[in-house]
């Protein structure tokens, strides 16, 4: 028989990773965890629903995330309209305005002006 022990919060992957097995042992009819232990099964369970839970508040997280990178592209493009506006050095613009605007131009993925 196999023991499901729990681990430790540090080691909540392990945890899952451990789960997933028992679940695929389970699907596959190979293995019968019981042995007259239902407890076995009602960790696997509870460590499942726990994996399913984090999964989703792990997806609300990336969903929040994503949104504020888009805004912050948004912005950074309107920064970088702004700057490409400002008179160049030879017109007497600043070089350091010249530069920041290459800048965020490569952090947003642009090629700069030709």
């Amino acid at each position: 028989m196999l023991h499901f022990h729990p681990t430790v919060p540090g080691e909540l992957v392990s945890r899952f990773v451990t789960t997933a097995r028992v679940l695929r042992l389970l699907v596959s009819g190979e293995w019968d965890p019981l042995d007259g232990d239902i407890e076995v099964l009602r960790s696997v369970f509870r460590t499942g629903a726990e994996a399913c839970e984090r999964l989703d508040e792990t997806n609300q997280q990336l969903s929040q995330a994503l949104m504020r990178v888009t805004e912050l592209e948004a912005l950074l493009a309107r920064a970088v309209e702004v700057l490409e506006a400002s008179p160049l050095p030879v017109d007497g613009g600043s070089w350091a305005v010249l530069e920041l605007a290459q800048e965020v131009q490569l952090a947003l993925g642009q090629s700069e002006p030709g």
